[in-house]
């Protein structure tokens, strides 16, 4: 499966960056191109030229936030939240280790001072490293006293009470969507959403800001399903999806991976409003000593007729692979979509598992590993319904689900009409 790459240097918010927001209308808000040439005149002394030219862009995006609201005449707290939210991809974290000290921005915030300062300021205060707020908090206050201009709306940037939270599934309980609702001091409302990866340990992906669940509710298929969830439940499903997705870790470049990561800092500040004690699903009580049992059970009974050993015994690896990245981790459970997403992505994007090298890598197919596949597969699929009480109705879709695609990679393979 592969691995996301963070966002390289240069601007914070990326010219003409596209950032979608799930409202009612499907709108995007994008930012402006947006000149950021030097500003010598903002430059610390002491900073490093790396350091130097990121606190100019930081302070120049600030200064674009607050011209961008003087000419609309409005202020959209979505967008600035999402702004001040992405600059924290530019202050050093775990997350970014190559970014720019709190202290150092902090200190070039009230140096700068002004509207731009303090809302600069104000973004570290509510959406930065928990150890640098106070600190953030402190040189606001500072920049306040000094300044008369600074904006009123500063004072509404992450304050959210938490309203509601519901989470949508497909029909299988597969793919998962945990939307959090908060209301701002003004009365309006947004959400926070967060969908869970069922095929990547339950990792946590697709953030966005946008419209609150009540105005989503008529984008929802019917094969979807709609509950409401515990404000306490919701956090520790998105928070148990934080972690599995935190475990990727630093990249050897340096980087981490990073989809959503303008938003993560936001969502992080959303969830700490949440009431704690809340519980997410457990996973399967299938061990992997158990699950390698099952398929140990399986595989003993050898081949039937036009299936071979070697491939027999490599698809068997695969797939244990398979299930132990799933979010339930059950080597049982098979839904249609599941058998569709190793078909159709697992096996193209990650090969075989090789009992050579252990390691999953492309296997160049051949009739015998197809032949093998085409017959294996559903009986595996039959083997694991009786095992797990699945109803043949359920079996039957599975097998269903299993053939398109399984005549699709002959295709595609060998360009057989077969």
């Amino acid at each position: 499966m592969g691995r996301p790459k963070r966002r390289g240097g240069g601007r914070v918010t990326p010219k003409t960056k596209r950032v979608h927001f799930d409202d009612e209308l499907g709108s995007d808000f994008v930012f402006q191109d947006r000149d950021y040439r030097y500003e010598a005149q903002w430059q610390l002394p002491d900073a490093d030229p790396h350091s130097g030219f990121q606190l100019n862009l930081l302070a120049r995006d600030a200064e674009c936030v607050l011209e961008e609201i003087s000419a609309s005449g409005t202020v959209d707290m979505n967008e600035v939240d999402y702004w001040s939210s992405c600059i924290q991809t530019a202050i050093v974290t775990t997350r970014s280790p190559d970014g720019v000290e709190p202290s150092a921005v902090l200190t070039h915030a009230e140096r700068v001072g002004g509207p731009v300062g303090a809302v600069l300021a104000a973004a570290v205060s509510v959406y930065g490293p928990p150890d640098a707020r106070p600190q953030a908090r402190r040189r606001l206050r500072r920049i306040r006293e000094s300044h008369a201009d600074v904006p009123a709306w500063i004072e509404m940037l992450g304050k959210a009470e938490p309203l509601r939270a519901t989470s949508t599934t497909d029909r299988w309980g597969e793919h998962c969507e945990v939307c959090i609702d908060y209301r701002r001091p003004d009365g309006t409302e947004h959400g926070v959403s967060v969908s869970i990866e069922p095929f990547c340990l339950g990792m946590a992906t697709r953030f966005t800001l946008g419209a609150p669940s009540t105005q989503r509710a008529t984008t929802v298929s019917k094969d979807q399903i709609v509950e409401e969830l515990g404000l306490a439940d919701a956090r520790a499903i998105v928070t148990a999806g934080l972690e599995v997705r935190g475990g990727f870790g630093i990249d050897e470049d340096g980087s981490i991976a990073d989809f959503d990561e303008d938003l993560w800092a936001l969502l992080e500040q959303r969830l700490e409003l949440l009431p704690e004690g809340g519980r997410a699903p457990d996973v399967s009580a299938l061990g992997a000593e158990e699950g390698a049992a099952h398929f140990t059970d399986f595989f003993s009974r050898g081949p039937r007729l036009g299936e071979h050993p070697d491939e027999m015994h490599d698809l068997g690896r695969t797939m244990f692979v398979f299930a132990m990245v799933c979010r339930d981790r059950d080597f049982l459970r098979w839904t249609p979509l599941r058998v569709a997403v190793f078909l159709e992505d697992w096996l193209p994007e990650n090969g075989l598992f090789c009992r050579d090298c252990n390691e999953l890598h492309e296997h160049p197919p051949d009739e015998e590993w197809f032949s093998t596949v085409e017959s294996v597969f559903p009986r595996w699929l039959r083997y694991a319904a009786g095992r797990s009480g699945l109803s043949d109705d359920a079996l039957k879709e599975n097998l269903a689900a299993a053939r398109g695609p399984l005549k699709q990679m002959r295709r595609r393979a060998t360009d057989s009409p077969r």
